[in-house]
């Protein structure tokens, strides 16, 4: 699976260059925020804990955060829904259910649009 490779240059052939999937784990966030904030690491990842329990427990509760610049994490209620197993071809009801939505801000997504194109200017198609 592509999204298993922490380097999208170990990706084989021609998907190293059609994804560019690099994971950065909560140990990572950690050491780059130590870093950014000449803190220990051990120190770093209590705040950054308690950041993700408050955003979990906030989603948890109904409410969406809104952070200026960054994006919206919003609740979606998604109806419940027709479906066909893909095994069998056998009809399946498949019930309501809530997931967490998330809207780039602005300044996030020039970011991420600026950071995406290659040295000539050109976007690939994917």
């Amino acid at each position: 699976m592509v999204a298993d490779w922490l380097r999208a240059d170990e990706a084989p052939g021609p998907l190293n260059r059609a994804y560019r999937i690099i994971s950065v784990t909560r140990k990572d966030l950690v050491l780059r925020f130590a870093e950014r904030m000449q803190m220990e690491p051990d120190d770093v990842r209590a705040y950054v804990d308690a950041f993700l329990a408050v955003v979990v427990d906030t989603l948890g509760a109904g409410e969406r955060i809104e952070i200026r610049g960054f994006g919206i994490f919003q609740i979606e209620e998604r109806n419940g829904r027709k479906t066909r197993n893909p095994r069998t071809g056998e009809a399946v009801q498949v019930g309501p259910k809530r997931t967490v939505r998330f809207k780039m801000g602005k300044e996030l997504r020039e970011r991420v649009r600026d950071a995406g194109g290659d040295s000539d200017g050109e976007s690939e198609a994917r």
